[in-house]
């Protein structure tokens, strides 16, 4: 099974986007909770489902400037990330819910 480690960080960030941009408009900001829930959701299963992919690392940019840096941008998903990817999630998930709580 090949899942991307790049797609639950990108499914998190256009849920923020959304729910920044939802509460904008009054017809729109009942759905803000349902879209947290939903994206809180997906993330969590992809994360879970990358559980049992290979361990696998992401180049995320080739530039490296020389005198400032000599190393590359990688992103690492094996075992030890598989934990704190989840609890971003939750953490995550949870600060949203409490910020829509206290908006609405």
């Amino acid at each position: 099974m090949h899942i991307s480690p790049v797609l639950p960080i990108a499914l998190l960030l256009l849920g923020a986007a959304g729910i920044l941009v939802l509460p904008l408009s009054t017809r729109l900001r009942r759905w803000s909770r349902w879209l947290v829930l939903a994206v809180t959701g997906l993330a969590g299963m992809l994360i879970l489902l990358s559980r049992w992919a290979r361990p696998m690392v992401v180049v995320l940019s080739q530039w490296r400037p020389a005198p400032v840096f000599n190393t590359l941008l990688l992103l690492h998903a094996d075992a030890i990330a598989h934990p704190l990817a989840l609890s971003a999630v939750l953490l995550m998930a949870c600060a949203a819910c409490i910020c829509l709580l206290y908006t609405s």
